[in-house]
């Protein structure tokens, strides 16, 4: 993994990738080179993070982190890697499959938490997650 900064460097901003608050945050060069989290100031964390924030980058070297797609080449085999092409060309295909099964229907999107209202607004109401539907819905900023 490259190096987020110089050690005792201001480190990458970037925000929480946990919840919809998307606390700011800085990912810093520690250590022995790890990957550590410094709070940033900003408006909806205004310096602070919680455990979550504080963890976030333990992930980035857990030894069981997917860092490639993951397929398999008929149900039930074991999983292999792919190619990121060959992955992307099997969830295109998969989603075609379905609609063409299902109908305008037989596709649907899920989102979490971890979207602001803004991204997933425009999410929701891009036209490459529509499939041909010509209106979408989205409970972002609802009560």
């Amino acid at each position: 993994m490259a190096q987020v900064s110089e050690p005792g460097g201001a480190g990458v901003a970037t925000h929480c990738p946990y919840c919809g608050l998307q606390c700011a945050m800085s990912l810093q060069t520690g250590v022995g080179g790890a990957t550590v989290v410094a709070p940033r100031e900003f408006p909806t964390n205004r310096g602070g993070l919680c455990q979550k924030g504080w963890t976030a980058a333990a992930l980035l070297r857990h030894p069981r982190r997917l860092v490639s797609p993951l397929v398999r080449d008929e149900r039930g085999a074991p999983l292999r890697e792919a190619s990121w092409d060959d992955a992307l060309d099997r969830v295109a295909a998969g989603l075609a499959a379905a609609q063409q099964a299902g109908g305008r229907d037989g596709v649907a999107v899920f989102g979490g938490g971890g979207l602001t209202n803004e991204k997933a607004t425009s999410w929701a109401n891009s036209p490459g997650w529509r499939w041909g539907r010509p209106t979408s819905t989205t409970t972002a900023g609802s009560a």
